[in-house]
């Protein structure tokens, strides 16, 4: 009797063991999802599943730029290696974020138009009438003219894109919100998105 007794309380004693210890393997798994990255205030309803159909893609190199090739230092169109600086795919950053931190996955920057641009910064323009559809610059504030701060974004690899947010054809984008999805990469001599994947506007900011 004694025998039985000493072996249930050792198999329980082994089965509490064994509970306590999936458990923490447990929280240690789910509290290592990392950071929310997301430093605006729009809502990811307002872009999530809105990437554009590939049959709306094309090599649309237009008539007022070089064929999308810019200023480049990076020709492979953004790293696809993993992101290890807490940002994930996906997540929503501003404009001052994504200029800022060494990003290596896609993720939507979100910002104000505020300018267009071709061939490299050198042919920024901030005010109207605008000229060039081969890219926009966005920016966190209204009316931003400095180039550093602004983040150079490619129209010249989606016509639909091109079409709907270049501002030679489209003045009244000016200053509007606008989210596109991609990789950071050096485009037209500064930081941009060479090959955006998706793009949603108008981005209604709560």
């Amino acid at each position: 009797m004694r025998k039985t007794l000493t072996s249930n309380v050792f198999v329980h004693t082994l089965l509490f063991t064994f509970l306590l210890t999936l458990t923490a393997c447990e929280k240690v798994e789910t509290g290592s999802e990392g950071k929310d990255s997301t430093t605006t205030e729009i809502s990811s309803d307002d872009i999530d599943n809105n990437k554009d159909d590939d049959e709306d893609k094309g090599d649309d190199t237009g008539t007022n730029d070089n064929g999308g090739t810019g200023d480049d230092n990076n020709d492979e169109g953004g790293t696809q290696e993993p992101d290890n600086t807490g940002y994930h795919t996906g997540d929503i950053v501003s404009v001052s974020e994504f200029l800022k931190k060494d990003i290596r996955c896609q993720v939507w920057v979100v910002g104000r138009i505020v300018g267009d641009c071709t061939r490299n910064k050198k042919y920024a323009e901030f005010d109207a009438p605008f000229t060039h559809s081969q890219a926009v610059l966005i920016a966190d504030r209204p009316n931003e003219k400095d180039i550093e701060k602004t983040v150079a974004i490619c129209l010249t690899t989606n016509k639909g894109m091109r079409n709907t947010l270049n501002l030679a054809d489209n003045s009244e984008n000016y200053n509007q919100y606008v989210a596109v999805f991609g990789f950071r990469d050096s485009y037209l001599g500064i930081c941009g998105i060479k090959h955006p994947d998706g793009y949603k506007f108008p981005v209604n900011i709560k």
